[in-house]
């Protein structure tokens, strides 16, 4: 056997182990197992599914790294938003973890459609959308908070803080979703999703504007209840018939 081969053998050995452990992986065996899946053939799809169940900051990190055609990683970054899961940062002062935040960025754009879509943010966010320089172009921000209620059973449950100008949470839901769908076909738009960055990408192993409405459709899921994203679905099927 070749020393390449015995390496191989030797990850191979390694991987299947992190696989069968029924105890959740941290954050080194979870970023350890996504390396190993790229390089082994065959483990893809059991390592997204591994990651998948695990609805850990730790295992988002790690499915954030795989291609998102395979089987599973769509699926289990879903589930971890939809549960709440949000980043883990690690510094002088300790592990702290990220605000439920639903934000997107976009840059000011020559495209026909952006004056309408900026009024449309402006109707919407009122004083809340925030405009910032970046290299000397104009950047705009809306965002929405999961903030937690208190709750006498013990179930945590969350309010969406609503935009100055719309004070029904639903709307602020339904607004978001509606320019998501529009503002995240520009170029140098970028969703954050409870401390994650999903900049703008059309690779197809990437996180597409396809994959992040999923993943809106998640956070508001998890920070307000179905209700919401129904009438959002509702409401842009109703655009998309004019």
């Amino acid at each position: 056997m070749t020393a390449e081969a015995s390496d191989l053998s030797q990850e191979t050995d390694e991987l299947d182990a992190l696989l069968a452990r029924s105890d959740p992986l941290d954050a080194e065996a979870c970023a350890r197992a996504a390396r190993l899946a790229l390089q082994i053939p065959g483990r893809l799809r059991a390592v997204a599914h591994k990651l998948g169940q695990q609805r850990s900051a730790a295992a988002v990190d790690a499915l954030l790294t795989l291609p998102t055609r395979t089987p599973g990683v769509v699926e289990g970054l879903y589930q971890a938003v939809r549960a709440g899961v949000t980043r883990r940062f690690t510094g002088d002062d300790g592990v702290r973890a990220a605000p439920g935040v639903l934000a997107l960025e976009f840059s000011r754009s020559r495209a026909r459609s952006f004056p309408e879509l900026l009024r449309r943010c402006q109707l919407a966010f009122g004083e809340q959308l925030e405009r910032m320089e970046q290299a000397g172009v104009a950047r705009y921000r809306i965002t929405l908070w999961a903030r937690p209620l208190a709750s006498d059973d013990g179930l945590a449950r969350y309010r969406i803080d609503a935009p100055a100008r719309g004070p029904d949470p639903r709307a602020a839901g339904e607004a978001f979703t509606w320019l998501h769908g529009r503002l995240s076909r520009l170029r140098g738009t970028r969703l954050w999703v409870n401390g994650w960055a999903l900049p703008h990408t059309l690779r197809r192993d990437g996180i597409t504007p396809a994959i992040q409405a999923h993943l809106v459709h998640a956070w508001l899921e998890w920070a307000r209840g179905p209700a919401i994203v129904a009438a959002a679905q509702a409401s842009d099927e109703q655009e998309e018939r004019r």
